[in-house]
């Protein structure tokens, strides 16, 4: 059970906003089908997704400015604030074209959502099992909020028109801002997100010209450096493709193949949505998995065999249990990507990442909206069934040896996780923190009998003990003995005093070096500080009983 609370605020807000937007588009759809038939309502879907493609890209530009915990604010307060002029525009009936502007306005704020969303949560998150519990979360909410919020505008609509749909979809999607406006981010997560923006703030490029080419190559860049992390993107983009061409192929099916016409096609959205609800509480099993990448294949690869095998046997059952499959696949899929990528991305780059991933998922989807007819007129109904579904095992086929290998691409490594998580000053820290700690770790090994601290040198180092084990000696009195997961150092470095005893290794000892400012940095937060002092006076009492 996920307790977190930052998260849980976090995943309302994304859950809320799923459903105000999705709710928001029955009532925009009618009205621009009143306005101008089919193309309007095609101009009005060019308008909702077109702002992606040109603003997600970028959206490490708005990273290297603050922290997206303090953005996801921003970017939810300008969603309601949209809104509501929208509402207002609806209910006062303005023109198409001013509709179609603040429709656009909407999309360029709403486009960053998904993106500073996925990117917060390692902030947040203590270990990998609580950042994918957050992903489950994420997928659970978005499920039931797409599929409530169409269903009560819906019944808006029927009831009082659209103007009650939008103004209960504004209703809902101010839920989700206050949801953000009041996230604490405080104790060791708020030095966390100061960190992190001091870091931006100095390696921010002088000119905003230089910013923005930085933001628009960040993404593309840092997956270069992680194939198994581009991989699982390429996986993404070929599922969205797939999705988009489904959308088309459900509807043909249902007509022509298995004669259900209207009705099927809820029949078949339905038991996808079923399955996608299942397979994202299904995947909080994933938060014991030390490895999520052969998930993750499997996933995608069962996300399109389905539909494959539906083209050979176009029956009802066969039908349903298809898209139901697939919907199970959907969920599992979206965990286990999703905290691949914001495990294997360093803090800097996840935004640029998941940015790039937003603006190239809606060229796949548009790319799959073409393909979708050329299939059908080309192959035929079943065919374009068979060829579609085969498209993601091929593809899960072809990227293994990428994927196999995505979950050592890992910011921090699980051993080392499992270490510094041991050690009650590091304990407090979210992964953010711990992944910069990581980073700045120096291996080092000591042999039998060789001293690792002298009692009055100056302290300049942490030490943490991965294998073996050290005495401690405070003049020649033994104090203490420290094995494996144990650190030592920090009286000498909290109170910048010399060293209060002589560290030896008893036995052939591997462990990790932290230097003074990087170890003073990583504890600045209140709770770790605390912690650090406690056990700091902890063995200063122990050396001067020792003394007695």
């Amino acid at each position: 059970m996920l307790r977190n609370g930052g998260i849980l605020r976090i995943e309302l807000a994304w859950a809320t906003l799923c459903a105000g937007d999705l709710a928001f588009l029955v009532a925009l759809l009618l009205v621009s089908f009143e306005s101008g038939g089919a193309v309007a309502a095609g101009l009005l879907a060019v308008a909702r997704s077109l702002p992606a493609v040109f603003v997600a890209p970028v959206a490490g530009l708005f990273a290297s400015r603050s922290h997206p915990a303090r953005l996801l604010r921003v970017v939810h307060a300008g969603r309601t604030l949209t809104a509501v002029a929208l509402t207002i525009w609806i209910a006062i009936g303005g023109p198409f074209a001013g509709l179609l502007v603040l429709v656009v306005i909407a999309g360029l704020v709403g486009s960053l959502a998904r993106p500073l969303t996925l990117a917060a949560l390692p902030s947040f998150a203590r270990d990998p099992g609580e950042l994918v519990a957050g992903n489950v979360v994420m997928s659970t909410g978005e499920g039931i909020g797409s599929f409530l919020g169409p269903l009560v505008a819906g019944v808006a609509v029927a009831v009082s028109g659209p103007t009650a749909a939008a103004a209960i979809a504004t209703a809902t999607l101010a839920v989700g801002a206050i949801a953000v406006l009041t996230l604490r981010v405080g104790g060791d997560v708020a030095a966390e997100v100061a960190a992190q923006e001091r870091s931006a703030g100095s390696a921010r490029p002088a000119s905003f010209a230089a910013t923005f080419r930085a933001a628009v190559v960040a993404g593309p860049a840092a997956l270069r450096r992680a194939p198994g992390a581009a991989a699982v993107t390429a996986g993404f983009n070929a599922q969205f493709m797939v999705r988009s061409i489904m959308t088309t192929l459900a509807v043909v099916a249902s007509f022509e193949l298995l004669s259900l016409g209207e009705a099927g096609v809820g029949l078949l959205g339905a038991a996808f949505g079923l399955g996608s609800l299942l397979g994202a509480l299904g995947g909080t099993g994933l938060a014991g998995r030390s490895k999520l990448g052969p998930w993750f294949a499997v996933a995608l690869s069962l996300w399109g065999l389905p539909y494959a095998v539906m083209g050979g046997f176009p029956v009802v059952i066969v039908a349903v249990t298809a898209f139901l499959v697939s919907g199970a696949a959907n969920g599992i899929l979206d965990v286990a990507g999703f905290t691949l990528l914001q495990r294997s991305v360093p803090t800097a780059a996840r935004v640029p990442v998941l940015g790039f991933l937003e603006a190239t998922l809606g060229l796949s989807g548009a790319i799959g909206g073409v393909l979708a007819p050329i299939l059908v007129g080309t192959f035929g109904n079943r065919e374009a069934l068979a060829i579609t579904g085969a498209l993601l095992p091929v593809l899960a086929l072809v990227t293994w040896p990428l994927i196999k290998r995505v979950d050592d691409e890992a910011m921090i490594p699980d051993d080392e996780l499992r270490l510094m998580r041991g050690i009650p000053l590091f304990a407090p820290l979210p992964m953010t923190a711990l992944e910069r700690i990581a980073g700045a770790l120096t291996p080092t090994a000591h042999a039998a009998g060789e001293t690792i601290f002298r009692e009055g040198d100056q302290g300049d180092r942490y030490y943490i003990i991965a294998t073996g084990e050290v005495e401690v000696m405070h003049g020649d009195r033994e104090i203490n003995r420290l094995g494996a997961g144990e650190g030592i150092g920090e009286i000498a470095l909290l109170n910048s005093v010399p060293r209060t005893a002589t560290v030896t290794a008893l036995t052939a000892t591997d462990g990790y070096e932290l230097c003074a400012p990087d170890f003073l940095a990583a504890i600045a937060g209140p709770t770790s500080m605390a912690a650090a002092t406690l056990v700091a006076n902890e063995r200063l009492e122990r050396s001067a009983a020792s003394a007695q």
